[in-house]
């Protein structure tokens, strides 16, 4: 369960180890703050050293054998390097929050230069510069091309991190060995079934144990994982659903990316507008709620047409608290802001919040669910929308076993949630 202790069995772990090696990975440079701060063993985290990126940092400190504390962005950067260097050590793993382990090639690379559309695929094809194999594996066969547009691609393919799906997309799959090469992987989330780390696994034959963590005497421990009825049921307790009678006119499939995309087009779209009155309707009128108590999110490039008056930002930022370092003051700037994005996790800046507004309705990119089910592996689409829900609404006081109210104006979003609440009860949201 999400706020059950997991990051602080593992900060045991670690202090009652003192002879092993840790690298900690985790979504945000806080928590890497915290792993630092709360641990006994000396962590390291990669910095950016005269020019070098970090990941070369990172594999310094890796061939020095020291403990590593870093975020998910640099560890998914690793290359041959790094697996090699792996290899040779006796690391431990903590993966705080699940990686994003298949990604569109296009929303990987940095540069819009380097982005490839069908015909360039199909291009690299002709000219006998790449081979996909049965499983969609993409090789690099030919001459490295002259062309720098596609310098990412031959990069990717050579490293064996590019697939190639449904005759039309490229996609980037973060490289295995970077799980095999540890001696222990410990990965901290719920509701491990609906990420795609858990087809990962399966698709490539690694085996895993779903494990619970309990605290009996002031210590927490590992115990076998047997449910989460009994908290589950103290937790609905805690949640009143605030529901819009408008919001009925939104279809099953309405709040997904592609109705945003669809429908709100600038901030005088009339499904913007619709939706901004939902959201003042329940900020203000149902809940008569202040600024620092609320937390709402939708698809991020559609955040500057539904913000509003009330529910964007706590407070105006002082000239003091402006200068700032840049460290600080990023996580200054998160924490004043009402809107948390749609897969925040692994943080307790908001434990705060109590009014709660949940405006999308999640799916997983289809190309990757294609790509698993090439080995007849079948993705939990359903509880991947439900983990990230879930994951979002414990950010908030719930995690401390406060109430919130909840506004779920998506009934996919609202009958999947209401259902993990009421189990094998009548679902009444």
């Amino acid at each position: 369960m999400c706020g059950h202790g997991k990051t602080s069995w593992a900060i045991d772990y670690i202090n009652q180890h003192p002879e092993k090696s840790f690298i900690y990975v985790t979504p945000l440079l806080n928590e890497v703050d915290r792993i630092k701060n709360n641990t006994d063993a000396d962590f390291i985290e990669p910095e950016f050293i005269k020019g070098k990126r970090k990941l070369d940092h990172f594999n310094t400190l890796l061939g020095n054998g020291l403990n590593i504390a870093t975020t998910h962005s640099t560890f998914s950067n690793s290359n041959a390097e790094t697996i090699s260097l792996l290899e040779q050590g006796d690391y431990i793993l903590f993966l705080d929050e699940v990686l994003d382990v298949i990604i569109p090639y296009n929303d990987v690379v940095d540069d819009p230069a380097q982005k490839v559309k069908r015909g360039d695929i199909k291009l690299l094809k002709d000219k006998g510069l790449i081979n996909v194999d049965e499983y969609g594996r993409v090789y690099w066969i030919g001459e490295s091309y002259q062309d720098y547009k596609y310098s990412d691609v031959e990069r990717m393919a050579k490293q064996g991190n590019l697939l190639f799906i449904d005759e039309t997309l490229f996609l980037w799959e973060f490289p295995v060995e970077m799980f095999t090469a540890f001696k222990q992987v410990y990965v901290l989330t719920y509701l491990f079934r609906g990420s795609a780390l858990c087809p990962f696994f399966q698709y490539h034959e690694i085996p895993y144990e779903t494990m619970s963590v309990t605290k009996k005497d002031g210590t927490y421990m590992l115990t076998p994982y047997t449910g989460d009825d009994a908290e589950v049921d103290l937790y609905k307790q805690l949640i009143t659903f605030n529901q819009d009678t408008e919001a009925k006119n939104y279809k099953a499939s309405s709040l997904s990316k592609k109705w945003f995309k669809s429908n709100i087009r600038n901030s005088n779209s009339p499904a913007a507008k619709q939706m901004k009155n939902h959201l003042n309707n329940f900020f203000r009128n149902q809940c008569k709620a202040k600024s620092k108590d609320i937390m709402w999110t939708c698809v991020k490039d559609y955040y500057p047409y539904l913000k509003g008056a009330g529910y964007t930002e706590i407070c105006k930022l002082t000239k003091e608290e402006r200068r700032l370092p840049k460290r600080e003051l990023d996580r200054l700037i998160t924490r004043n802001s009402c809107f948390i994005a749609i897969n925040a996790r692994a943080t307790n800046d908001f434990r705060d919040r109590s009014v709660l507004a949940y405006c999308h309705n999640m799916y997983l990119n289809p190309y990757i669910v294609k790509f698993f089910a090439r080995k007849d592996i079948e993705f939990d689409e359903k509880s991947f929308a439900l983990g990230c829900l879930i994951q979002w609404i414990w950010r908030s006081c719930i995690r401390d076993g406060k109430a919130i109210k909840l506004y779920l104006p998506s009934y996919r979003m609202r009958t999947l949630f209401g259902d993990w609440l009421c189990r094998d009860k009548s679902n009444s949201f």
